[in-house]
């Protein structure tokens, strides 16, 4: 028996109850999950955070018949068809849906554990996964939830402003943070907040330097695990940065008032708000639920991160900005599986709004690449016939209309995977990373 009293008063001692969840690997190596108990608030919190597909089970359903499925059926992650209740999804989206929640329940678990072991010294990133412009991100996922409120009732804690100009330039960033701080949050990070300056402190000693006192360092098995809630995509994910990072993926159930969705919040589904109105028996379920990610996570070998698919579909389209995707989408439609001359393609851009005027060409042959990525096209592929250079460029002839002579010149080629834009697959990439 354990009890708790942290930032709310629990006067009941905690009772050990039976499992929530099973979640094993079956013979093919794949994530196996079976949920058990449906009585636990934050753990039906955590599967309708992972719901990323809830629009596609509506999508076939009349209007006025939405708003009663989702209500009826607002705690399914593991038993669409068990239950007679599968309206559209397949295979693929339940099992992703089901490895969102299983990389929560392990980065929950992470962070729950305060030894600070070297080999898995991560971010924990929290953002939404919808794919979205950056500049229509609303939030209102439910991240804090985890982030702000759950974690921070078992750790000493320090919690920042995200979205402070400037924030990690203060002299003064750790000021107040001792060997005994376990957790230091940036919330609601802005998308300007440069994160990877943050990797040092995460995989090195921390280095304090507080007002009015000397300067010291936490050695690094005594650090503070830190944590980012954020809106916005990641830019500049290369392999140095997804290995520092942590990432969990919030889905969109929970939202802010639109055109054609009305505000969902928690207090919708629970009819109460978390921790301050809550009785003894969802303490109880909580801290129990808790305890059993921490042991998860202590069991697993391998980092289970969130589905790589939209969120690198975030960052791709964070990099290159609403203005170059409006662009790319429009100059290219009718100019795949055709070869494109490269500096043509660049005038047409300049041409196209003055903020891409700044454009480099060895940028624009990236954010084309990107563009491939994002869209499943393929880039520059092997055509019969068809020789590249040593830097995989093909260089072709090119003679102007109107002018003298020509040259030669960098051609693109974008091959149209027609099979990739119909029927997406899960993206299981990255799961691990």
């Amino acid at each position: 028996k354990i009890k708790i009293e942290a930032h709310y008063r629990v006067d009941n001692k905690i009772e050990v109850g039976k499992p929530f969840f099973t979640i094993k690997k079956d013979d093919s190596g794949n994530f196996d999950l079976t949920i058990h108990r449906k009585d636990c608030d934050f753990q039906n919190y955590l599967i309708n955070t992972s719901r990323v597909f809830w629009k596609d089970e509506i999508k076939d359903l009349p209007k006025g018949q939405r708003e009663d499925y989702l209500q009826e059926n607002k705690f399914i992650i593991d038993n669409y068809k068990t239950e007679g209740k599968h309206t559209g999804l397949d295979d693929d989206q339940v099992y992703e849906q089901e490895l969102h929640f299983i990389n929560k329940v392990y980065a929950y678990g992470y962070m729950l554990h305060r030894y600070k072991d070297p080999t898995k010294a991560w971010v924990f990133y929290l953002m939404d996964n919808e794919v979205v412009d950056d500049n229509m991100s609303q939030g209102r996922t439910g991240k804090s939830l985890l982030a702000d409120k759950a974690i921070r009732l078992w750790m000493n804690s320090k919690y920042m402003n995200g979205r402070k100009k400037g924030l990690l330039d203060n002299d003064f960033l750790y000021d107040g943070v001792t060997p005994q701080t376990d957790y230091i949050l940036y919330d609601d990070a802005d998308k300007r907040l440069p994160f990877q300056q943050l990797f040092t402190d995460v995989t090195g000693d921390m280095n304090v330097n507080p007002k009015n006192g000397t300067p010291y360092t936490i050695a690094r098995y005594e650090s503070p695990k830190i944590a980012i809630s954020t809106n916005y995509a990641p830019v500049g994910l290369d392999t140095s940065t997804t290995e520092r990072i942590l990432f969990s993926a919030f889905a969109d159930w929970y939202h802010g008032e639109s055109e054609e969705y009305k505000k969902r919040e928690p207090k919708d589904d629970f009819g109460h708000q978390f921790f301050s109105e809550w009785d003894a028996q969802q303490w109880n379920l909580f801290i129990n639920f808790s305890i059993q990610c921490l042991q998860f996570y202590l069991g697993q070998k391998h980092k289970i991160g969130a589905p790589m698919g939209n969120i690198k579909k975030r960052n791709l389209t964070s990099e290159m900005g609403p203005v170059f995707l409006e662009w790319a989408e429009d100059y290219f439609r009718d100019k795949m599986n055709q070869f494109v001359v490269k500096k043509e393609a660049l005038k047409t851009l300049h041409e196209y709004n003055k903020a891409m005027q700044s454009i480099s060409s060895s940028l624009f042959k990236k954010r084309v690449v990107q563009f491939c990525e994002l869209k499943g096209h393929t880039f520059n592929p092997d055509i019969e016939g068809e020789k590249k250079d040593k830097e995989g460029r093909f260089m072709k002839w090119y003679n102007p209309i109107g002018a003298t002579s020509g040259s030669s010149e960098e051609h693109f080629y974008l091959k149209s995977n027609v099979e990739s834009e119909e029927e997406e697959t899960t993206e299981k990439k990255g799961l691990y990373d």
